[in-house]
């Protein structure tokens, strides 16, 4: 658009405060352009050629490379060593000639495959305009050789569109040859056109990449939310026409945006489990604490332990409605319950706990028994009612664990929170201290009848 300025006589005098600024040239210097070198080289120009030239340049902006087009696709098709009115004519006149020899280039001399690298090379060279015209863009060689496979293809296609003198490279970068081919080639006008909104977000995405990766590739600086669904929406079914900077960097957005969708399903997952929880569904709360761990694989062990908790807090209540139902002489519903119970903790390959049936057994010693007390004589016949029993004495790491949450306190020995013997019983427990254990874990102590039935078997 710099060039626009010189237009304005006011504005090109502000500017001459740093530089020289040059004006466009007038009639007679477009005159003197197009006649001065043909005269020097001896090169004839037909009568009405120049009048027509002038002409049809008018106040265009930006005459020269339009007329420098046009008079070299003049001179292509001279006569001799004349340049015509017809070979003028023929190469699409000053605004078409340009168009001309593009659309020429593209049809003529690439194959379908090449046409689409072009199309890709010519969008990639446009800078989109915003309420202004579209303008020529300079751009990295490899940002138009996203894969290394295709590197060859696309040189032999810029090399194509180089001599046609449509583009112009350096070691490094490469631009339009013109402007005007920009606003005079119908074909790249209709592609920017069809795709002027997905351009920009490319071409966002691509500042974006380049701001990312000068920052370090700073987390703060990746796309998420609206931004990131647009690009997304935009380039996921085309990532392999990317440059590797612009893949890594919506790639790295996507798994951000993945993860933070994750942790937030987690999220209402552990809610909705610990809301089961409360309200006693086990089967709820287990499946939502399952899910999040599916989504959430860092948690498994943390989820693990609430499930068991779910498990072992159900099944204890469903021990004890077994056991107020056995009470009541309703045995198979009490067996449904311990069925259920059963089911949501199963024991281990030993049973933590066992079903003591309900029946009568002999209580006591025999008379006969010298080393029994006189309180364990006679031997007499009891009934008891069926219950749960733990097979195996309650360890120190189990008490232990009941001390942590302050449901007991420690008792009167140092073995209990030592490691090396977490798996050996606990002693030195009172009778206080049992039963609050015992509370601990949804259970109560066994009766001294209970006690021995367990133990006679």
């Amino acid at each position: 658009f710099y060039a626009h300025c010189f237009a304005f006589d006011n504005l090109r005098i502000a500017l001459s405060n740093y530089q020289i600024p040059i004006g466009p040239m007038n009639r007679d210097e477009l005159r003197s352009a197009i006649e001065e070198p043909a005269r020097q080289e001896g090169w004839q120009l037909e009568p009405g050629l120049v009048e027509q030239l002038l002409l049809d340049l008018g106040n265009e902006p930006g005459a020269l490379p339009l007329l420098s087009h046009a008079l070299l696709e003049t001179w292509k098709r001279r006569r001799g060593r004349t340049m015509t009115l017809a070979g003028y004519v023929e190469s699409g006149r000053v605004q078409g000639a340009i168009a001309q020899t593009a659309e020429h280039t593209f049809m003529k001399e690439l194959t379908s495959e090449q046409q689409a690298i072009a199309k890709h090379i010519f969008m990639s060279l446009t800078e989109l305009g915003e309420g202004a015209e579209d303008t020529r863009r300079r751009v990295q060689l490899i940002e138009l050789m996203p894969r290394p496979a295709e590197r060859a293809v696309v040189e032999a296609v810029l090399l194509t569109l180089v001599k046609a003198r449509l583009v112009t490279t350096d070691e490094h970068e490469a631009e339009v040859a013109h402007e005007a081919l920009i606003r005079q080639w119908p074909r790249l006008r209709a592609w920017l056109n069809e795709n002027r909104d997905g351009l920009r977000v490319e071409r966002r995405l691509t500042d974006a990449a380049r701001e990312w990766d000068e920052f370090q590739r700073s987390e703060r600086l990746l796309y998420s939310g609206s931004r990131f669904e647009q690009a997304w929406d935009r380039v996921k079914d085309k990532l392999d026409s990317l440059s590797q900077l612009e893949r890594a960097f919506i790639e790295t957005s996507h798994a951000l945006v993945e993860a933070e969708k994750r942790q937030s399903e987690v999220e209402r997952l552990l809610r909705e489990a610990r809301e089961a929880k409360r309200a006693g569904k086990a089967h709820d709360a287990i499946a939502a604490f399952a899910q999040a761990g599916t989504l959430e694989p860092n948690l498994t062990l943390d989820l693990e332990a609430e499930i068991e908790d779910v498990r072992r807090q159900v099944a204890t209540h469903l021990v004890q409605a077994g056991e107020r139902l056995a009470a009541d002489d309703k045995y198979a519903e009490a067996a449904e319950k311990f069925k259920e119970a059963l089911a949501l903790a199963p024991p281990p390959d030993t049973p933590v706990y066992v079903w003591i049936p309900p029946g009568e057994f002999l209580m006591g010693s025999d008379e006969s028994d010298t080393r029994a007390g006189d309180d364990e004589k006679p031997q007499h016949t009891v009934y008891v009612d069926g219950f749960w029993i733990m097979r195996v004495p309650v360890t120190n790491a189990q008490y232990a664990s009941a001390v942590s949450e302050g449901a007991c306190t420690p008792p009167a020995n140092r073995r209990w929170d030592n490691p090396q013997f977490a798996r050996h019983p606990v002693t030195d427990v009172t009778w206080d201290q049992a039963q609050a254990y015992a509370r601990w874990v949804g259970g109560r102590l066994p009766t001294e009848a209970e006690w021995e039935k367990a133990a006679r078997g």
